[in-house]
């Protein structure tokens, strides 16, 4: 690195301190009290060519030398902050044409911006087509998910209605037994002592019911009425009994 003239190096020290003061809240009440106390003077002086001298000159004086004061520190902070950006451009993933962008033109510092837009377009874009697809997916597995849920349920219908002897021993055990049993999975028995047709089967095999079926029930709870069923309806019935289990 090299090393820089004495006078720029105190020029800069000199510059930098005075814009640190001129920045401070003291050093504007200090300047705005010189313009109360000039004011105040005027009616010493008879508000005179040299009275309002004093101030324009003094005023004049001090802001031509605070721009170049202020411009090179201005310089220097730019500098170095460019200096900065550029480190992290060079260290990073960005684009490295993009160190040293403050020396071009008007014109080809407007070309890379037109470039970066762009990029930034075709991301926007991009983004915007997956939000798109990811979309289209999860409307696509929904739909899945309906038309596995239909063809369940309409095998549940067909394998319902190839079984057409459950349906008739269900009505048989709505029909006849009812108003005292539970014949579903999930009511309990209008009658407390008769036992939930769900839970035959934990008191003995339902396939055993089809000779009492047969010769006529007449044992049971004291309401339960006597009734015999033919060969089929007890075929229907135990089907029925078994689907509960």
């Amino acid at each position: 690195m090299r090393k820089e003239p004495q006078m720029n190096r105190l020029f800069s020290r000199i510059a930098s301190h005075t814009a640190h003061l001129a920045g401070r809240p003291v050093t504007f009440l200090l300047a705005t009290l010189i313009i109360v106390c000039w004011g105040f003077t005027g009616p010493l002086f008879a508000y005179s060519d040299t009275w309002q001298l004093v101030i324009n000159t003094g005023t004049t004086v001090i802001t031509f030398l605070m721009v170049f004061i202020i411009q090179n520190t201005q310089n220097r902070d730019g500098g170095a902050i460019q200096a900065k950006l550029d480190e992290l451009i060079r260290s990073s993933r960005a684009e490295n044409a993009f160190i040293g962008i403050e020396h071009l033109t008007d014109d080809e510092i407007e070309e890379h911006r037109r470039s970066c837009a762009a990029l930034a377009q075709k991301a926007s874009e991009r983004a915007a087509r997956k939000h798109a697809h990811n979309l289209g997916v999860g409307r696509l597995e929904a739909a899945m998910i309906l038309l596995v849920l239909f063809f369940v349920g309409f095998g549940i219908q067909i394998a319902a209605a190839a079984e057409p002897n459950v349906q008739r021993g269900q009505t048989l055990a709505q029909t006849n037994c009812a108003r005292c049993h539970s014949v579903d999975k999930v009511t309990p028995s209008p009658l407390s002592i008769a036992p939930a047709f769900r839970d035959l089967h934990e008191r003995y095999p339902v396939q055993s019911l089809q000779e009492a079926l047969a010769e006529g029930i007449r044992s049971g709870h004291p309401t339960m009425p006597e009734f015999r069923f033919d060969p089929g309806q007890i075929t229907d019935f135990i089907a029925y009994l078994k689907t509960l289990e």
